[in-house]
């Protein structure tokens, strides 16, 4: 790669640059012309948008390297092919010149006419220069063309680092945003493995036999399976296209799965499905389960349903059977002490008329 006589660097649009150019190759004698080309380039566009200068920059990928390598090659063959033909034909000019002003020498010698031989002399060496002065403009000219074409391949290389660099900012923040839904999904598996109804019956197992058949649905191992699977930078949006948490079969629209039973259902399910019930739903995320509760508790109140137990009934019932009483309390809105509360003042005034009878009969 040349010089031009200024000592500069570039002699086309890019002129700009031509003083950071030189500054550059003589401050770093391992910097080639291409990347002081590029990092001259990068400065000024640092400068322009106000950024600082100097700072750390995203680079650019082997084959992309290699591209801008294979242009600037191409570039320098293009320029050494015509400056070998311009050459040439400087060489030629020389030799015509040289024999046409020998073949003058001889005329004159034979012709003894000095004054003909130096209009012929002047005529020829004007010619001849302009002839040098075209040539040497095609040099020029190709000079500045090879100069264009390395600024041109050194903006795409910046180009190419600019989009590199966008390509990184989302790649990161698609990152951050799946570590986010992450973490939103590891807070409810924790939230639905830490309802109160699992928590009751922690230690517990059904009895032989009593297990019942399976209730709920597939919320929780949808959920853990969302949470198991790695990044994928390749999908959309950075993974899976969004923060859903639960997809059909082969993909598609979110489907939670739900199961509403009924008031008879329900009295059929042992603690150990109701509490599986609950934590399907809880899986669905913050709220799930208050919806459900009190779309389940209208229903079984359509239905005929109540909370209600006989005295006789809690005293025989197993820890187990009496977490149950209070699960179904707890789907018509009310606490473990509320609905405790509500029982004893029930049972106390049904037995109210058979106390009055007793105290009756002892006054008698």
């Amino acid at each position: 790669m040349g010089k031009f006589e200024d000592g500069s660097w570039s002699a086309g649009p890019g002129g700009t640059y031509r003083t950071r150019v030189q500054q550059l190759l003589n401050a770093n004698s391992g910097m080639t012309p291409d990347q002081a080309y590029a990092q001259a380039l990068h400065e000024a566009r640092q400068a322009a948008s106000g950024g600082p200068t100097g700072s750390t920059r995203v680079g650019v990928t082997p084959n992309q390297q290699a591209q801008i390598d294979a242009s600037n090659r191409n570039a320098d063959l293009q320029y050494q092919v015509g400056m070998a033909g311009i050459n040439a034909q400087i060489a030629a000019e020389n030799n015509r010149h040289a024999e046409v002003m020998a073949n003058l020498q001889q005329q004159a010698l034979f012709h003894a006419d000095d004054v003909r031989l130096r209009e012929q002399q002047n005529a020829e060496n004007e010619r001849h220069s302009r002839a040098l002065e075209s040539l040497q403009h095609e040099a020029t000219m190709m000079q500045q063309t090879l100069e264009q074409m390395r600024e041109a391949n050194a903006i795409q290389l910046e180009q190419m680092r600019e989009g590199n660099a966008i390509q990184l900012q989302q790649g990161e923040q698609a990152f951050q945003d799946w570590q986010s839904r992450q973490g939103f999904r590891m807070q409810m598996l924790s939230s639905a493995l830490s309802n109160p109804w699992l928590q009751q019956l922690a230690g517990m197992t059904p009895p032989p036999g009593q297990a019942g058949a399976a209730v709920g649905g597939a919320n929780i191992s949808n959920l853990i399976s969302q949470i198991l699977q790695p990044y994928n930078p390749n999908a959309p949006g950075g993974q899976g296209g969004g923060p859903e948490m639960f997809q059909q079969a082969g993909g598609g629209t979110p489907t939670p799965q739900i199961v509403n039973p009924s008031w008879s259902q329900w009295q059929g399910w042992n603690p150990f499905q109701r509490a599986a019930y609950r934590t399907n739903i809880e899986a669905l995320g913050p709220g799930a389960w208050q919806a459900e509760q009190q779309n389940v508790m209208g229903q079984f109140l359509a239905q005929g349903g109540n909370p209600n137990i006989t005295q006789m009934q809690r005293a025989a019932a197993t820890p187990e059977q009496q977490i149950g009483q209070e699960m179904t309390a707890n789907v018509f809105g009310q606490t473990g002490p509320q609905w405790a509360a509500e029982q004893q003042k029930a049972w106390s005034q049904a037995q109210a008329p058979q106390v009055r009878q007793n105290l009756q009969g002892i006054g008698a």
